[in-house]
């Protein structure tokens, strides 16, 4: 994800950075600005997988439907209603659904483990 390597890497560089100005400046041991600046770098890392990972998260049923809706009069919703699944308007969203897992990674559970994984689909 695009959004969350942006965030994460800029505020992994810049957090350090500015622990160790204001641990200078505040005059703390080197000890204390080291250990701070990895506090600081994990703290950073951890939120931003939990929080920007969690806002782009959309289900693939809702994606399809935006994705279709966004774009009516094109190609690709000229396609989906041609090469439908079938006659329904279901089959229009399957259609969309599966351009979207080609082109796009896709975040499901294994049930029982409550844990997110990149999907590994197979066409």
């Amino acid at each position: 994800m695009q959004i969350a390597g942006f965030f994460g890497i800029s505020a992994t560089v810049l957090t350090p950075i500015v622990t160790v100005i204001v641990g200078v400046l505040s005059d703390m041991s080197p000890a204390a600005i080291a250990g701070l600046a990895i506090l600081s770098i994990a703290l950073v890392l951890v939120l931003t997988w939990f929080i920007v990972f969690r806002i782009a998260m959309v289900s693939l049923q809702n994606g399809s439907r935006v994705a279709y809706e966004k774009l009516r009069g094109t190609v690709w919703s000229e396609a989906a209603e041609r090469l439908r699944v079938d006659s329904s308007p279901n089959g229009i969203l399957d259609y969309m659904a599966t351009a979207l897992t080609l082109h796009s990674p896709i975040y499901g559970k294994y049930p029982p483990h409550p844990a997110l994984n990149l999907l590994k689909l197979t066409t």
